[in-house]
């Protein structure tokens, strides 16, 4: 019965092992386009800044302050890094308003045509 038990865990181990190295390799695949991604990123000359690597939606929280005005609070900052501030807005992309992309964009148009930026973010 041992023997039957530790065969089982192995075969699952093989599904697992087979199922992760798919994985790897369809991610292997992508690092082409990432790369050209990220270097046309660089054309833009966008500093690195604080991100919070898990920005969504489970990690906004809304609180009034002794004025009563609504304030944002983000939970969950264990992802947190210095890293391209396009990053962590990617998971809202299209889940926001098109005001609010072009209000968080509008922030960059120092650092080139937002209309490009535009074109650039919705290319990421």
């Amino acid at each position: 019965m041992a023997y039957e038990m530790d065969n089982t865990w192995v075969m699952e181990n093989e599904r697992l092992s087979q199922n992760l190295w798919g994985r790897i390799k369809t991610m292997a695949r992508s690092f082409p386009l990432l790369k050209a991604q990220l270097e046309s990123l660089k054309k833009y000359n966008i500093p690195l800044a604080l991100t919070h690597g898990d920005f969504s939606r489970r990690n906004v929280g809304f609180c009034a302050d002794k004025k009563g005005k609504e304030k944002i609070i983000l939970f969950d900052w264990q992802y947190a890094a210095v890293s391209h501030p396009f990053f962590d807005f990617c998971e809202f992309r299209e889940k926001v308003d098109e005001k609010i992309v072009d209000e968080y964009l509008s922030q960059w148009s120092g650092r080139g045509n937002v209309l490009k930026l535009q074109n650039r973010w919705v290319g990421f």
